[in-house]
């Protein structure tokens, strides 16, 4: 009957296209499966590069380090001093596990600066019964950071900011901008931006990290969940910097009363399966500027756009020189 062979034909034709459904759902999730092993294996080459990179010991200064420690009552179970491949020195002392105040840890810092080099606080890292002393050397420059943030309508702003050094001498700033408005967008925005952080953290390059952000965002969800991504990296002991842009807004670098613009025609992350992002390598100076924004700050008709340009002193991340030992502080002109 007429009647019961369309509902025949319809029920097959629903089977097929379910069938057809889970061919392409079964593609899509193979080929993001293989891009996320493409993206880790990429980004652990890159650790690996760092971990195995030779360090030359100084074991003269390894000698008076040891003998620093003991002259203070804390013989040291093991001693080293190296200088990795760009020049900067470590020091490590493992001790009887102790536990240190802060004072006492400037205080022993202070003490091993004066025979290797300036160093930071040292950190203080428990395992067992034994207790590491790690020294780093401090940085050269330091960095002011302050943000700003103004929703497009209601309460959510969808820009998600994140400002922080690593225990490498770095300083990583990234914004994240959900695309659209509301708590959808936001959601993506805080996602990635909390994704990019920790994966600088550990030492992820930005290319690789942006390249896992954007598998996650395209896992999340069956609805397409785009965040541009803007990330900058600054090297506190030679100013050297990358900026990472991946569908942003132009970026800024304001030196001496001139605003350099870095812009790049690229698709936020989180639509495509691949990252076409763009990469810009910096040098900054004591007294720049770099200005990070969303799409919102240059709208057409926002006063904020010619602020950018004009403005001569700036608040947002400015370089300085830290104080150093007996001397009071000072910081760099700013442009």
């Amino acid at each position: 009957t007429p009647v019961r062979l369309a509902n025949a034909i319809n029920v097959a034709a629903a089977e097929q296209a379910a069938r057809r459904a889970a061919r392409t759902h079964d593609g899509a999730a193979r080929a993001a499966l293989c891009e996320q092993y493409s993206a880790l294996a990429a980004a652990l080459a890159e650790l690996a590069g760092q971990v195995y990179q030779t360090d030359v010991p100084d074991k003269r200064k390894a000698r008076r380090l040891e003998q620093l420690f003991s002259e203070i009552g804390l013989e040291p179970l093991e001693t080293t001093v190296a200088q990795d491949a760009s020049g900067r020195v470590t020091a490590t002392v493992c001790v009887p596990r102790l536990s240190f105040t802060a004072d006492e840890l400037k205080v022993i810092t202070d003490e091993v600066s004066t025979l290797c080099r300036r160093f930071a606080p040292a950190q203080c890292i428990h395992s067992g019964t034994v207790t590491k002393l790690l020294f780093r050397e401090r940085p050269r420059f330091a960095v002011d950071c302050a943000v700003c943030a103004l929703p497009a309508g209601g309460d959510i702003s969808a820009d998600a900011i994140q400002a922080f050094p690593d225990e490498t001498g770095h300083f990583h700033a990234v914004l994240c901008d959900g695309m659209g408005t509301g708590k959808a967008a936001a959601v993506g925005g805080v996602l990635a931006a909390s994704l990019t952080k920790e994966l600088l953290h550990a030492g992820f390059e930005s290319a690789s990290t942006a390249r896992l952000v954007n598998i996650a965002l395209a896992l999340k969800s069956d609805d397409e969940s785009a965040v541009a991504l803007d990330a900058l990296s600054i090297d506190l002991y030679t100013g050297d910097a990358v900026l990472y842009k991946a569908g942003a807004a132009a970026s800024f670098l304001l030196r001496d009363g001139k605003a350099a613009v870095y812009s790049g025609d690229t698709l936020p992350i989180g639509i495509l399966g691949s990252v076409t992002g763009r990469r810009e390598l910096l040098c900054l100076s004591p007294g720049d500027t770099a200005v990070l924004v969303s799409d919102g700050a240059l709208a057409p008709g926002c006063a904020r756009s010619s602020w950018l340009t004009r403005t001569t002193r700036p608040k947002s991340w400015r370089m300085r020189w830290p104080a150093r030992r007996g001397k009071s502080s000072r910081t760099c002109p700013t442009t």
